[in-house]
């Protein structure tokens, strides 16, 4: 934040409404006083905590104690009847304060008087200074021999202006100070509309603030919003791409038989009938058994099984999806089983009976038709093998939360192995 401006006028009180056709200082310069100063003419010294407003108040020398050596010092550099707090009309409205930088003692005797006042800067100026614009803020001119401490104690914002434009304000503060009747043109002021005897006529001042640090600021807090939320992007387009390299490595170890579907924490699944009528159906006729699928209608199913999870509501996904194979399966050859009478159905422990029907699961394994049929009611895999009943191309629908699941399944499993490998060494 800079200065781009810092503006004294000459302003009627109560009559402050400050706006362009009230400026006593541009009306009639002719009887009144004006003075700015360019940001090119002026040092900043201390920006204090300026909220980043405009600063604006009554013009005024900060008192001093009269029997201290600073106080001496100044009586050359300050008109006697300066404009004092004592000559300013009593209310709440804001300084700003005037002094000759006369040395490192009497500066902080100065900030120290105008602490205890609401001041909202203090413009500083070097006496006897021939130059047009004062010493640069880092010259050691400026040094009040406290390593800075100076800056961080005053609230309020200091700057340094050329010796002249400090001289003269200083005259001109001397001019503003009595009643009405006193001050240059006084009777002529109290003639304007508006104007009235008793009003008072001091010294305003008016310092532009420009906002260029806080518009670096906001282009700052910008850029960094900016790259955060570019590492954002870019984390999640990673997360998306590993979960979906997980789910493809997922869907390859399904397509290979490594994963066990069931173990996967699902807690039902089923076959649809339809897709168990299409199992090839064996009946007793003759010396053996033979294949009676063609002669019953089979059906290619579009769903074989449905999963039901609780674990598989965030994804919604939990369904599976089968079209018909474009993959040949393979065939069994042989039109008639051998399949002797003692044999029995691994499910109902009972033999094979002669005018019985039986089902041949891909795996070769024999069951009753009804008892495998019922079985494949409540679970995908053979009774026997534990082997998927299911289509080679077919897998369910991988969603990341099936992947997090087989994780904490494999998990699970090298716990259980590693568990069961130190007991058999002990």
């Amino acid at each position: 934040m800079g200065v781009e401006q810092i503006e004294t006028v000459v302003l009627l009180f109560p009559n402050i409404a400050w706006t362009k056709s009230q400026k006593v200082a541009q009306l009639q310069p002719d009887i009144s006083f004006a003075q700015a100063v360019n940001k090119g003419a002026l040092e900043i010294l201390s920006a204090g905590f300026s909220s980043g407003h405009d600063i604006r108040g009554f013009t005024y020398v900060p008192d001093l104690d009269t029997k201290s050596y600073c106080h001496k010092l100044s009586e050359s550099l300050v008109p006697n009847n300066v404009t004092r707090l004592a000559d300013l009309p009593r209310s709440d409205f804001t300084l700003v304060a005037v002094a000759p930088w006369i040395n490192a003692e009497c500066t902080q005797e100065y900030l120290a008087s105008a602490r205890a006042y609401p001041t909202r800067a203090f413009l500083f100026y070097l006496p006897g200074n021939s130059s047009s614009k004062p010493p640069h803020s880092k010259s050691p001119v400026w040094n009040l021999e406290d390593q800075g401490l100076w800056k961080k104690t005053n609230r309020f914002s200091v700057y340094a202006v050329a010796s002249t434009t400090g001289t003269q304000l200083m005259r001109q503060l001397s001019l503003y100070s009595g009643n009405m009747t006193q001050v240059p043109d006084g009777h002529v002021l109290a003639a304007l509309p508006g104007g009235d005897s008793r009003d008072y006529v001091r010294l305003y001042t008016y310092i532009h603030i420009n906002y260029t640090v806080g518009f670096q600021m906001v282009l700052y807090l910008t850029i960094i919003a900016g790259i955060l939320i570019s590492i954002i992007c870019t984390a999640t387009l990673v997360l998306k791409l590993v979960q979906r390299l997980q789910r493809s490595d997922l869907q390859q170890r399904m397509a290979r038989g490594e994963v066990d579907l069931e173990a996967l924490g699902i807690k039902r699944s089923s076959i649809a009938q339809l897709f168990i009528d299409s199992l090839p159906l064996y009946i007793c006729q003759g010396a053996g058994w033979h294949d009676i699928s063609k002669t019953v209608p089979r059906v290619q199913p579009l769903a074989p099984v449905s999963y039901l999870s609780d674990e598989d509501s965030d994804d919604q996904a939990t369904g599976a999806s089968w079209k018909p194979s474009t993959i040949t399966p393979p065939t069994i050859p042989e039109s008639t089983l051998n399949i002797s009478p003692e044999l029995h159905c691994a499910i109902c422990a009972n033999a094979f009976e002669r005018e019985g029907l039986v089902r041949r699961l891909p795996c070769c394994h024999t069951f009753h038709a009804a008892c495998i049929e019922l079985s494949l009611q409540s679970s995908t895999m053979c009774p026997v093998c534990r082997i998927s009943v299911l289509p080679y191309d077919y897998h369910p629908k991988i969603t990341n939360c099936l992947v997090r699941r087989e994780r904490k399944f494999r998990k699970l499993q090298a716990s259980s192995a590693r568990t069961w490998q130190e007991q058999a060494d002990c």
